[in-house]
């Protein structure tokens, strides 16, 4: 009881402090990154002691990395008739985590996976007891050590700081054949970093089809008999004063820039297929972004959620779009952002009722999530 009471009140304690930072720009990293990791292990009722650990681990599917670590936990414990004890597990586990869902950058967890590791335990009987209980031989020295093959299962939660960083807080059980101690429990927390970058993948926009016009056919047309016509006299006709007008300036409104393109499920990040998204509206519009005169960037969101979460998602929607537009030369002065959350639909009650949750609900909002962008 002891073991299950305080570890698992440390492990939420691990899992909550993990959130309470707050990151931004974070894409999935598929390069490989090195965990280093401490906690507590609990290798039975009334024993608690501390650890350490270090893993190499690589995302190979969606929802789904590979983690190879090695851990080390010492315990010194005295326990009834003995004098003192020592017991100590060291490790090595190839294990998967599998992400559940995501909630902004905290990505909840299972995790599992196979082993070897090495049990030692050391005591030191007490032979005044022994001889006092009348058995001389009950509490002899012990020098025991094991080697088994290990089965690893538990959950966690992982939580972004950046594209390349993150805080991984997990509680395992490491069950055995040890004769020593058949389960342990770990509750670790550790710094997650990668080697590599996000990379940002770019991909050739297939051109539109041409469309061959064919020439109309040409009619042949008379001329008119002469009918000589005499001059009317010549009136002197003064041109009135030339007054200059200037052009209206062209008005381009893009508003076909769907959120889920460009955007992951309630993140702010540009995705890298945004940009083959953003390029092939603007080929559309033929406008020059470098001749602008004015670019105002609006983002909007659905009505699920939280109003106040969706209009800062909103906001930094358009932040995004504003970044994008400044590296393909827009001037930063011309570009002003807003955010209108989930105040302007262009969905209705009707096409969305209430009655329709989940899935079926974020495809029919799908059109209010949404970035309008408006250049002259």
């Amino acid at each position: 009881m002891f073991r299950n009471k305080w570890l698992i009140l440390l492990s939420i304690g691990l899992t909550g402090g993990s959130t309470i930072v707050w990151a931004d720009n974070h894409q999935e990293n598929p390069s490989w990154y090195i965990l280093p990791q401490l906690g507590v292990m609990s290798p039975d009722e009334s024993t608690i002691a501390g650890f350490a650990g270090v893993k190499l681990g690589k995302r190979i599917a969606d929802s789904l990395d590979v983690q190879v670590g090695y851990t080390h936990g010492q315990t010194k414990d005295r326990q009834a008739g003995y004098v003192s004890s020592e017991y100590s597990q060291d490790a090595l586990a190839v294990e998967a985590l599998y992400e559940l869902f995501t909630i902004q950058k905290i990505k909840p967890f299972v995790i599992a996976g196979v082993g070897y590791s090495k049990d030692d335990f050391v005591a030191q009987g007490n032979p005044q007891l022994a001889w006092q209980i009348g058995q001389p031989t009950a509490f002899a020295n012990r020098d025991e050590n094991t080697n088994s093959w290990l089965l690893t299962l538990g959950g966690g939660v992982k939580y972004a700081l950046s594209s390349n960083k993150f805080i991984q807080a997990d509680m395992r059980y490491f069950f055995s054949d040890s004769d020593t101690d058949s389960s342990n429990l770990y509750a670790s927390i550790g710094l997650g970093m990668h080697f590599g970058t996000v990379p940002v993948k770019y991909t050739a926009v297939k051109p539109e089809p041409v469309v061959e016009v064919k020439p109309e056919p040409v009619v042949e047309v008379k001329p008119e008999p002469v009918v000589e016509v005499k001059p009317e006299p010549v009136v002197e006709v003064k041109p009135e004063p030339v007054v200059e007008v200037k052009p209206e300036p062209k008005v381009v409104k893009l508003r076909n820039l769907k959120a889920d393109n460009l955007f992951a499920k309630g993140s702010a990040v540009l995705a890298p297929k945004a940009v083959l998204e953003f390029d092939a509206a603007i080929v559309a519009s033929g406008v020059d972004l470098k001749a602008l005169k004015m670019v105002k960037v609006v983002g909007h969101a659905d009505r699920t959620g939280n109003a106040v979460s969706n209009q800062k998602l909103s906001e930094r929607r358009a932040e995004a779009v504003k970044a994008l537009l400044i590296k393909k030369g827009v001037a930063e002065n011309v570009i002003t952002t807003q955010g209108k959350g989930s105040t302007q639909p262009v969905t209705s009650l009707k096409q969305c009722p209430k009655s329709l949750v989940g899935i079926k609900l974020s495809t029919c909002l799908a059109p209010d999530r949404r970035i309008e962008i408006t250049m002259e």
